[in-house]
């Protein structure tokens, strides 16, 4: 980094801090988490936590963690024919997208997740967003093959197997239609 960039960088974060975004910040995280602590039973809590299989924990933690990258990776991927889209960047604005989801209505992580990547590395934000429309069409061929795939294998009810394969062949031959007809 250049030393015009560093300067800039510090006269940013001395601008947020001097204007009381970061204090605010500051303040509604502490109000908040004084809202969900103010009724814990500090015993009980301790109780359930001697209880918790730590090993199991991590392991599964590992894997989110492990699935997020590989999912910012895939969309990298995808990303690929608009510009360059370093890792960091594609792995960084899905899991933000991927919150936003989580606190927000109608997947609106997916559009904020479309819009600050696409403003940062200056691509087209609809051409962004078709990415991530791609993607949930992937995410639904790659689920209902897996569906099949348990239903023929695992042992269930017949007619839980007969809708699974019905629902599944059904939303995988409109995905291949509408690829073959060109949309």
């Amino acid at each position: 980094m250049s030393a015009l960039e560093n300067n800039t960088r510090a006269e940013m974060t001395r601008a947020r801090w001097a204007n009381g975004k970061v204090w605010l910040g500051i303040l509604s995280s502490l109000i908040f988490l004084f809202l969900v602590f103010r009724n814990v039973r500090w015993a009980e809590l301790a109780a359930v936590l001697h209880t918790v299989n730590w090993t199991i924990l991590l392991l599964a933690a590992s894997i989110y963690a492990l699935s997020l990258m590989v999912r910012g990776l895939c969309w990298q991927a995808l990303l690929a024919p608009l510009g360059p889209v370093s890792t960091k960047d594609a792995v960084t604005y899905a899991n933000i997208g991927y919150m936003a989801n989580s606190l927000l209505p109608l997947r609106a992580g997916e559009v904020i997740r479309a819009a600050l990547l696409a403003q940062k590395r200056r691509l087209v934000k609809s051409a962004v967003l078709a990415t991530i429309v791609l993607e949930r069409l992937l995410d639904i061929l790659i689920l209902g093959t897996l569906a099949m795939v348990l239903a023929l294998t695992i042992p269930i009810p017949s007619i839980v197997r007969q809708g699974i394969l019905g629902h599944s062949s059904a939303w995988m031959s409109r995905f291949d239609w509408r690829l073959g007809s060109g949309w």
